[in-house]
């Protein structure tokens, strides 16, 4: 029998694989991809990241769960302990706006139970994209679909609260806040 490099390859058995973020990876894709995560284990309680922590990466949850929350501080309400915002359990992910960028997180994450994460952080996506580009660029696809249709369910619930105007005005505000010049076209 001839030697195949992927035969080698065990089949990744792992909840995470399945994470909707991955589904376009194949099955050595994702091999690649979990040899750089970082395997995190969190108790019942215990905090994952806090709201307004740099992020520095994107988690799947390989078992038990997690709450996104709000903590009492960021509420108009009196709620003591804060707001559940989303309970998460495998093979689903968090995080994902800090794959590649340190943006501060929106919500603190908190297991419920005891977990098993796995982390793929800043550092890991540079490292992948020297070891293989196409699975970087393939990873990079996902995250950018998820934030755009992420963005597009938040256009839309904008356009419901404060109206098409108000959402257009909100969404391309970065473009409106910069002063330019107008430019005069001479007709000769």
């Amino acid at each position: 029998m001839a030697y195949h490099p992927f035969r080698k390859i065990q089949p990744l058995r792992l909840q995470a694989a399945s994470s909707p973020l991955l589904s376009k990876l194949n099955p050595f894709q994702k091999v690649e991809f979990f040899q750089l995560c970082h395997e995190r284990r969190f108790q019942e309680g215990e905090f994952v990241y806090y709201r307004n922590d740099p992020g520095s990466g994107i988690y799947f949850i390989e078992e038990g769960s997690v709450a996104l929350t709000l903590p009492p501080d960021a509420l108009k309400s009196d709620a003591e302990s804060g707001l559940r915002v989303l309970e998460l359990e495998a093979p689903e992910h968090f995080g994902e706006l800090s794959a590649e960028s340190d943006r501060r997180r929106l919500t603190s994450a908190r297991a419920l139970e005891p977990c098993r994460l796995f982390g793929f952080f800043q550092s890991d996506y540079v490292t992948l994209k020297q070891r293989e580009p196409g699975i970087a660029l393939a990873v990079m696809e996902a995250l950018n679909e998820w934030g755009l249709r992420t963005l597009d369910r938040l256009t839309d619930h904008l356009e419901q609260s404060v109206g098409l105007d108000g959402a257009c005005k909100i969404r391309y505000s970065d473009r409106t806040e910069q002063e330019t010049d107008p430019v005069e076209i001479s007709e000769e």
